[in-house]
């Protein structure tokens, strides 16, 4: 399985969406697997034509697919939150969307979750799902049973919550050599310990070297393995590509 964020601050594209439940979530970030949980609290959500998306509107028929709690297929509790204004205060449709994980970390404290999953239709009746843990990255797949949405989304939740147990997560493949060129941002977390956003960066082995020694970097791990990877926060709390600029890297 693998991911790969944007290089922005939410963990999903925030380009405009497409015709499709997953919008313009990238593909490379489809997937994954998260730690399995006791209970998933679940935002419903439907893709409007506009490529926007829908949230905690109780009138809809999705939403109240969803009111009354129902296990996944593996046992897992799902609890639907419709949300309340102090939620939407909390939470955007677009942070929702985007799954921000500084966003959705308020939103699980708020209700004790430890997971959080958006369960996204499109008017075909195809569905989406995106799911983030405490302490990892987001995730998304499409549901594996488009007949009955619910049901489907239900089991892609068994797929994605499968039982990982780590919480930074292999990126992408990268060519390999020391060659110069950009670095990718392959995932994000927020880390609770510091209250700054963890980032994992990919690239050439060279150019990794040169952003660990740079002061404006805490750089918590490094991977050697093929593609070397960093895992890093910016001490000062700046947008991320904004300091690598400064650095003179290139964010791809």
């Amino acid at each position: 399985m693998k991911l790969q964020t944007a290089a922005v601050l939410s963990l999903l594209s925030t380009a405009p969406a497409l015709a499709s439940p997953q919008g313009s979530w990238p593909e490379d970030m489809r997937g994954f697997s998260l730690p399995k949980q006791d209970w998933i609290m679940i935002l419903p959500a439907t893709r409007k034509t506009d490529g926007t998306v829908s949230v905690w509107n109780r009138a809809e028929a999705w939403n109240r697919q969803w009111i009354v709690p129902k296990a996944t297929p593996n046992g897992t509790r799902t609890v639907a939150v419709n949300g309340d204004s102090e939620d939407m205060r909390i939470v955007s449709p677009e942070q929702i969307d985007n799954m921000s994980v500084a966003a959705l970390s308020k939103l699980a404290g708020k209700y004790g979750a430890s997971a959080i999953a958006v369960v996204v239709l499109e008017e075909p009746g195809e569905v989406a799902v995106a799911a983030w843990a405490r302490g990892n990255y987001a995730t998304w797949d499409s549901a594996v049973d488009g007949s009955a949405p619910r049901l489907g989304a239900l089991k892609t939740l068994d797929e994605i919550y499968a039982g990982a147990d780590r919480n930074m997560i292999a990126g992408p493949e990268a060519p390999e050599g020391d060659s110069e060129g950009p670095v990718t941002i392959v995932g994000q977390r927020f880390d609770e310990r510091t209250g700054r956003m963890e980032y994992r960066i990919s690239g050439p082995t060279d150019v990794l070297g040169r952003i660990a020694a740079d002061p404006a970097f805490d750089v918590s791990a490094k991977n050697e393995d093929v593609p070397p990877t960093i895992d890093l926060s910016v001490r000062d709390g700046r947008d991320v590509e904004q300091v690598m600029s400064e650095a003179g890297v290139s964010v791809r």
